[in-house]
């Protein structure tokens, strides 16, 4: 199983580039396809969905957002609430 919503790269076929063209296009897993077995991916830059069985995952990025880095989860400001709730018994 993939993580639902990580960055995704789609292998563009070499008859598909030209020699300087990417080898890849960055997408976002949506899921796994019904009748074959592929991957749905939202391509980024085509802005459509695609189905491709030639994908790398990066589980550790999610979306459009930039990959963070330990160094600035740390400089990270967070103001810590007292919350109050009841009790579940």
């Amino acid at each position: 199983m993939r993580v639902f919503g990580c960055r995704t790269y789609i292998l563009t076929p070499k008859e598909k580039r030209l020699k300087w063209d990417p080898k890849a296009r960055a997408g976002i897993f949506l899921g796994y396809e019904e009748v074959t077995k592929a991957y749905r991916v939202y391509d980024i830059e085509a802005g459509q969905v695609v189905i491709s069985r030639d994908v790398n995952f990066d589980e550790s990025t999610f979306g459009l957002s930039p990959r963070i880095s330990d160094e600035d989860v740390d400089d990270l400001d967070f103001d810590l609430l007292d919350i109050e709730h009841d009790g579940l018994l």
